[in-house]
């Protein structure tokens, strides 16, 4: 119940319906139209026969919906935990938020400056590697505790680069690696012991730097390319 939940809350930000565009009713589709700036499409239209004039997706949207995809084919120990259910929301409203950004909407927001979509654009695109099937699938597929500590070191490695550059890292970075790391240790949940005691002390050694640590200082140094009270 709570996977479909979260799958609902994830299509809303994308602009359709819980049950998805096909099943909207009528008004529904008219509405999301309306909100996209754009006539409500035909049947025709809706079964694969978009008009030349229909607005292209925006790399925001097309990640988002790609990520959402890429979760449910993830197995149902990652899909089903706490952590990586709170770090897979908040990718997906960010980029959701990016998408909103880059269309002007809601009517409130206006249509982000050349600038600014540049910055949203080369984010998106810089990300898309962190949260592709191909890296989580092999998070979710690491086969020991040694592995668990490997993988670990290589993102305490990506974090200390975002922590020291010159320029502030996005949220969506922080996000997209709060998710490996959410994976990783969903992960190492499904080994059965005994364990080397030395990995797992470097494991836990590792979280707690993640977690804590180098962790906050990314969490503190980390910003929303949109918000104009802090540069990126």
């Amino acid at each position: 119940m709570r996977m479909a939940g979260t799958r609902e809350a994830s299509q809303a930000a994308f602009g359709w319906p819980p049950s998805g565009p096909d099943d909207a009713t009528d008004a529904q589709r008219a509405e999301i139209a309306q909100r996209k700036g754009r006539p409500p499409a035909s049947a025709a239209q809706r079964k694969g026969q978009p008009p030349a004039s229909a607005a292209q997706p925006t790399e925001a949207e097309k990640q988002g919906k790609a990520f959402i995809a890429t979760m449910e084919k993830l197995p149902k120990f990652v899909r089903t935990s706490d952590g990586c259910i709170i770090a897979r929301n908040k990718i997906v409203l960010e980029l959701a938020q990016y998408n909103k950004y880059i269309l002007g909407q809601p009517p409130d927001l206006k249509p982000a400056n050349p600038d600014l979509r540049g910055k949203l654009l080369a984010d998106i695109r810089a990300q898309g590697g962190r949260i592709s099937l191909a890296t989580l699938d092999r998070l979710a597929k690491v086969k020991d505790m040694a592995g668990i500590r490997d993988e670990l070191k290589r993102v305490r490695k990506e974090v200390d680069g975002l922590v020291k550059g010159k320029r502030a890292p996005s949220r969506l970075a922080e996000y997209c690696l709060n998710l490996q790391i959410n994976i990783l240790i969903a992960r190492s949940k499904q080994f059965k012991g005994p364990f080397e005691r030395t990995t797992v002390d470097e494991v836990l050694k590792l979280l707690q730097d993640l977690k804590g640590g180098i962790g906050d200082k990314l969490h503190q140094r980390a910003r929303h390319p949109y918000d104009r009270s802090g540069a990126i």
